[in-house]
């Protein structure tokens, strides 16, 4: 097969969310829950987070001290990180088969780790892959370069014999300048799809 190694991003890859349901069942309208999303993900606060330049606690108290009249709200969201991640059980069983198959899995993520390990725990076989590169291991997240020349080296794998699935643009192009083939998950429906048709062609 051309593809013996799947890499998987883990956000709205292997993994959905519901930050702005989790925001209204504390309270908020969902205009409000809208906008304290893109107070958070849009803040670069959020990328030295991901990067684990500071710890959570760090983290928290900065968001905090910049967004003062959402000191509990922020909290809330911080520290009932079970509450934000969705599992994809269909994607799962066809992973499996993959694996069945005899293809080796990969994770290559930006997130922090206090994040990265509860979330993951939805993931049934995290503890078959042959190896993940996450962007608090190394200070450095996609598409810098850097991360996917260290996912090689951390599982031995060979850019040329894997494939990417990840929901960002920039980093298919980050994977593709690497050497790696790359295909954008745009939902969980169309991941399914691309899963079933590896299934179904052993020469990818």
């Amino acid at each position: 097969m051309r593809y013996r190694n799947l890499v998987f991003d883990v956000g709205h890859v292997l993994l959905s969310y519901r930050w702005k349901e989790m925001m209204v069942d504390y309270g908020m309208t969902p205009k409000e829950a809208e906008d304290f999303y893109d107070m958070m993900f849009h803040d670069p606060l959020w990328l030295e987070f991901d990067l684990e330049n500071w710890s959570y606690e760090e983290v928290a108290a900065k968001f905090i001290e910049k967004n003062p009249s959402y000191a509990e709200e922020i909290r809330y969201f911080l520290y009932h990180k079970e509450l934000m991640p969705v599992a994809r059980p269909g994607v799962y069983e066809r992973i499996e088969k993959l694996m069945a198959q005899g293809r080796r899995i990969c994770i290559l993520s930006n997130y922090s780790s206090v994040l990265f390990d509860a979330h993951t725990k939805l993931i049934p076989f995290m503890d078959r892959i042959l190896g993940k590169m996450v962007s608090c291991m190394i200070h450095i997240g996609k598409p810098d370069r850097r991360i996917y020349e260290a996912l090689y080296r951390e599982c031995d794998i060979l850019p040329a014999e894997s494939l990417f699935f990840d929901d960002r643009p920039e980093n298919i192009d980050g994977a593709v300048a690497t050497g790696m083939d790359g295909i954008l998950v745009t939902s969980e429906e169309q991941l399914e799809q691309e899963l079933d048709y590896l299934l179904t062609d052993t020469e990818k």
